[in-house]
């Protein structure tokens, strides 16, 4: 009875550290994704404005 009850919290302990990892990581992936966006909509304005100034 003991180790059935053992085993349970091992499952659930392990299942919890599992689901961490795993909102850790999509987490991190979202915020990179943000990153290279505005990296990449700053880019774009900078390109923008020079074409701007070329044309005058």
């Amino acid at each position: 009875m003991l180790s059935n009850r053992l085993g349970l919290i091992e499952m659930i302990l392990v299942f919890g550290i599992v689901l961490a990892a795993a909102a850790w990581e999509l987490h991190s992936l979202r915020k990179a994704e943000r990153k290279a966006r505005e990296e990449s909509r700053k880019g774009a304005v900078g390109v923008s404005q020079k074409n701007n100034r070329d044309r005058r």
